[in-house]
């Protein structure tokens, strides 16, 4: 039972009637499983080669226009404020939530003003239920 699971694969060389037959018709080897890992690799280097460049082209300009407009510095310094604001309860490892902000009375007015319309069409649509008079009046 033991050699079952030892079994093992010696690749060996390839005797010299293959080779002169292969190069007389021309034959060129397949890609190998290490040929492929070593394309991989060099793609994916290349990739992350192409990734890099692209982040550092997506960087913002500033351009300063006017007096009190922020320069880059300032910009530096409102992002490292605002990177120790963390949302994240360090505790507990849950996330800290903010309550929202209330609406402005004006948004309720246009909330009752809307349910008022409502009912002014179901009235309507209640009072023609039962009209048989039109059919009597065509005729």
């Amino acid at each position: 039972m033991a050699s079952k699971r030892n079994v093992k694969y010696v690749e060996q060389a390839e005797p010299s009637f293959l080779k002169k037959f292969k190069e007389r018709v021309g034959y060129k080897e397949s890609a190998n499983i290490n040929d492929k890992f070593s394309e991989e690799q060099d793609n994916a280097e290349s990739e992350s080669n192409e990734n890099e460049r692209e982040n550092e082209e997506e960087q913002p300009v500033i351009v300063v226009l006017k007096q009190g407009d922020l320069n880059a510095d300032e910009v530096a310094k409102y992002k490292e404020e605002n990177s120790n604001t963390d949302c994240w309860d360090s505790k507990n490892d849950k996330p800290i939530f903010k309550k929202p902000e209330k609406r402005p009375s004006s948004d309720k007015d246009v909330k009752k003003s809307g349910k008022k319309k409502k009912t002014d069409v179901k009235a309507v649509k209640n009072s023609k239920l039962l009209s048989f008079d039109e059919e009597d009046d065509e005729g």
